[in-house]
């Protein structure tokens, strides 16, 4: 049975005492946050609690969280949000947090870029999955593991959420532009994701447990609610038919601006990252020398790109869609391959936006394409040996 006795820190109402649900927060996993939760919560009894103790025990009830600390599919807690209204208590000193800090030094707790929500219903929540919270989105940037149980409020308008909802698994590999594709549509769609590494050097991904997942053994993977998807641009488009919400412009309903987009995805998977592939991976894994047949089929996709782009903000107009993200995981790989753009100039332009306008773009994309640097560095110093 869900747990009904929660007790905010902050106001000290019992869920057992409303007449109403309520979300109640659990105080976050990650060591830092939690230091933050605890600062502004201000009971200085929390600060000599270990972090898993905090998260296990201790909630923040909604009235302390602003709109925009919950999703655009208000659903899940921001990865960011901490308490900020309705706050009576002073914030705690620095020296209380220092203790804090030194107590959970050693604490057992998840490595940051991991994190998990659960949403659970009131025993007086309907066993329906047809309540919602009426909050609204922010901006999210994957920082920390936490975990938020949710009671939605009485005045809820009905919708289709989960009443039980875990975060979204993404097995991937860092540098991967197919795993960087997932991760710019997660971030567009401000989801919360649990990311579990795969090394395909190592032969990780040949594991049991993967391959009862995945027979495919590809990254990037997803499991969501216990449904297993791979390949990037399906995994991209049901994200966003499930979490998108009605208006999503990432992935259009309009029957024609879809099939655009599609148009321009299949023209990714299908024709510019394959020929880029063939071109570049054979030098970095193989020690080739460069195929120039190879290199003018690369150069004609990138054309087509530029013809695509030929007076367009975005690839099939002027609205980001999931194409923009997934041929953006694409350029950037050729970029970082040191290829030039400078024949395409709408190419160019079009990527200087993206950089710029795509939701969180440093993390979801250009630590990745640092990393395939990297990886390019290491290949060539064997390769050259």
């Amino acid at each position: 049975m869900p747990d009904t006795h929660r007790t905010c820190e902050v106001c000290g109402i019992k869920e057992r005492h409303l007449n109403e649900k309520r979300f109640f927060a659990r105080f976050p996993l990650d060591v830092n946050r939690c230091k933050e939760w605890v600062k502004i919560v201000g009971k200085e009894d929390l600060a000599y609690l270990q972090v898993h103790m905090l998260h296990d025990l201790k909630h923040v009830c909604e009235v302390h969280f602003s709109r925009r600390d919950f999703t655009k599919s208000k659903k899940r807690l921001k990865k960011r949000a901490v308490p900020k209204l309705n706050l009576t208590p002073p914030p705690l000193r620095d020296e209380i947090l220092f203790q804090f800090l030194q107590l959970n030094s050693q604490a057992d707790v998840t490595p940051q870029g991991q994190f998990e929500v659960q949403a659970v219903p009131s025993d007086s929540m309907p066993a329906s999955s047809s309540q919602h919270s009426s909050l609204e989105k922010m901006d999210v940037t994957p920082q920390g593991q936490f975990e938020v149980q949710a009671v939605p409020s009485a005045s809820m308008p009905t919708s289709s959420i989960n009443p039980v909802e875990m975060a979204i698994d993404l097995y991937f590999t860092a540098g991967s532009a197919p795993c960087r594709v997932v991760l710019l549509v997660a971030a567009a769609l401000d989801l919360q994701l649990n990311l579990k590494p795969l090394n395909l050097w190592e032969r990780e991904q040949l594991q049991a447990d993967f391959l009862k997942l995945n027979p495919q053994h590809t990254v990037p993977t997803i499991v969501d609610e216990g449904f297993p998807l791979w390949e990037s641009r399906a995994i991209s488009r049901y994200l966003v038919n499930k979490y998108g919400g009605d208006s999503s412009s990432l992935y259009p309903k309009d029957l024609m601006a879809r099939a655009l987009v599609d148009q321009r995805l299949d023209f990714d998977i299908g024709t510019l990252y394959p020929r880029f592939a063939q071109y570049f991976y054979p030098q970095v894994f193989g020690g080739a020398k460069p195929d120039a047949a190879a290199l003018k089929k690369l150069e004609e996709a990138l054309v087509f790109l530029n013809a695509f782009l030929e007076g367009q903000k975005y690839v099939t107009g002027d609205v980001l869609t999931i194409a923009d993200l997934s041929l953006v995981a694409t350029i950037s790989t050729i970029d970082a391959a040191e290829i030039s753009l400078k024949s395409y100039p709408n190419v160019e332009k079009w990527f200087e936006l993206m950089k710029t306008t795509a939701p969180d773009y440093q993390n979801a994309n250009q630590k990745g394409i640092d990393e395939f640097k990297k990886l390019i560095a290491q290949m060539k110093a064997k390769t050259e040996l």
